[in-house]
Parts: C-alpha cells; sequence; structure tokens
C-alpha cells in the first residue's frame, strides 16, 4: 500500500466521521442552482473515496484475521 494512502486510511480511522469533510462539496453542489454533471461527478468522487478506503481497510482487517484458520484447514 503506499504510503499517502496509509496515512490518509490511519487518519480516516482514527476517527470515522471525517467522511463528513468529504461529503460537504456534493451537498454544495446540490445546493448550487448552476451544478453540471461534471461538477456532480467530481464531488460524488471526492466522497466515495474515503468509504471505499475504509472498505478497503475492513476487508483487509477481516482476511488477516481469517488467514490462520484458513490456512489450518487445508488437509
Amino acid at each position: 500500500m503506499l504510503p499517502f494512502v496509509r496515512r490518509f486510511r490511519d487518519w480516516l480511522l482514527d476517527r470515522p466521521r471525517r467522511i463528513l469533510f468529504f461529503l460537504a462539496p456534493t451537498a454544495i453542489d446540490w445546493l448550487l442552482p448552476m451544478n453540471t454533471p461534471a461538477s456532480r461527478f467530481g464531488t460524488a468522487l471526492l466522497a466515495a473515496a474515503p468509504i471505499a478506503l475504509l472498505i478497503w481497510a475492513a476487508i483487509g482487517q477481516i482476511t488477516a484475521r481469517d488467514a490462520p484458520k484458513l490456512l489450518e484447514e487445508t488437509p
């Protein structure tokens, strides 16, 4: 994993409510009278990135926890 991504993941895992910072541009764009499909796409991508990163971290934790069990069950 890239060092920047690791620091960002740790920053988000420290306080998951920080995701709300990334949702703010989407809310502002939604409230503006002149928004475009490109602006909606960009702000939605910005909002989805930290959520995807937290899901990726959760999957990593689950697989790391279950990996020894899978190795033991192999005949």
